[in-house]
């Protein structure tokens, strides 16, 4: 069985490697937050954003800098897993930054899914807009921010899907709550640069964290949500 002892060993290995200069800067710029985050289905000890300046709805603390940093985490997923794609499409809005420089780095041409109004306020995904033709059976790079539980990911990917393309979920980070799992049980190619024990195990061995916080966290990734 998997405890916080157990994943502070198996993780000390890639924390004092190279992603360590990626995971810090999520502490020293306020990337993370510990704290309990409500939600209709859960009480989370933590909260990650990597949302631009820029974003549309919700402007976060993620500058280009760091941006370009995410940018070759997902860049090093997709060669070291050599992933074959037609097409590269950001999830709107928080994955959209990450698509627009991914399609210029491989050469692949973007697809966009507009998101629309409707009368009740509620947002939901529209046309899919491409300035190339697309055929069945091609292949999708759908990249996002983060993945929590994946829900609001259904929408995009069953619209890609539905239009007789083929879809490969790539993130910059997996917060490790399921979304990942359901995913690939369902078939569907998920891959992800970091993962939530990765960036919070780092952040306990670097005092960021308190190991109080770092437990409380880890438990909550277990699945034993009685405090919460």
């Amino acid at each position: 069985t998997d405890s916080p002892l157990t994943a502070m060993r198996a993780i000390e290995a890639f924390c004092f490697g190279v992603y360590d200069f990626f995971i810090l800067p999520l502490y020293q710029i306020h990337l993370i937050w510990l704290s309990r985050f409500a939600s209709p289905l859960y009480l989370s000890p933590f909260k990650i954003s990597l949302r631009t300046h820029w974003h549309p709805k919700n402007p976060g603390n993620l500058d280009l800098s760091r941006l370009n940093d995410f940018v070759f985490i997902l860049v090093d997923l997709i060669e070291e897993n050599r992933l074959k794609f037609d097409f590269v499409c950001g999830l709107p809005h928080a994955g959209e930054p990450f698509a627009r420089i991914i399609s210029w780095i491989s050469g692949k041409p973007l697809l966009r899914l507009e998101k629309v109004e409707k009368d009740d306020g509620k947002r939901e995904i529209g046309d899919m807009i491409s300035h190339i033709p697309f055929k069945d059976n091609q292949a999708v790079l759908i990249v996002d921010d983060l993945i929590s539980k994946g829900r609001t990911k259904d929408e995009g990917v069953s619209k890609i899907i539905s239009a007789g393309l083929k879809a490969i979920l790539c993130v910059c980070i997996d917060r490790e709550e399921g979304g990942s799992k359901r995913y690939k049980k369902i078939g569907i190619p998920f891959f992800a640069g970091l993962t939530a024990r990765e960036i919070l195990g780092l952040g306990f061995i670097e005092g960021r964290i308190s190991p109080a916080e770092y437990f409380s966290c880890t438990e909550y990734l277990m699945g034993s949500k009685k405090s919460y």
